[in-house]
């Protein structure tokens, strides 16, 4: 190993042994690497399977069916009384074009 110094005076190896390091690396990552083909695409559907199911609950449901949580909030506001909780005695939202609001669950 050689050891030659630059214009800017900084000692550094030869291309030839920065080229058999970078050689013996990449192997070394080559032979690391995990998943390769079908394996791939196994894991990375996997992954993205599990998000989905772990996220249906949560964020998918909720929308599809409003109905469940339209009655747990009907349940939690039943004796609040909106008059009495409005900040700084501000009138409650009313539509202004008086269109009647449809009965729900």
């Amino acid at each position: 190993m050689t050891i030659v110094k630059s214009q800017t005076g900084v000692t550094k190896n030869e291309p030839i042994v920065d080229k058999i390091i970078f050689t013996k690396l990449e192997n070394l990552l080559h032979k690391m690497a995990f998943f390769r083909g079908w394996r791939y695409v196994a894991f990375v559907s996997g992954f993205v399977g599990f998000l989905g199911l772990a996220l249906y609950p949560i964020a998918i449901a909720p929308m599809i069916d409003p109905s469940e949580y339209r009655k747990i909030q009907k349940e939690a506001r039943k004796n609040i009384r909106q008059e009495d909780i409005q900040p700084g005695n501000m009138k409650i939202w009313t539509d202004p074009f008086g269109r009647k609001k449809p009965e729900s669950d």
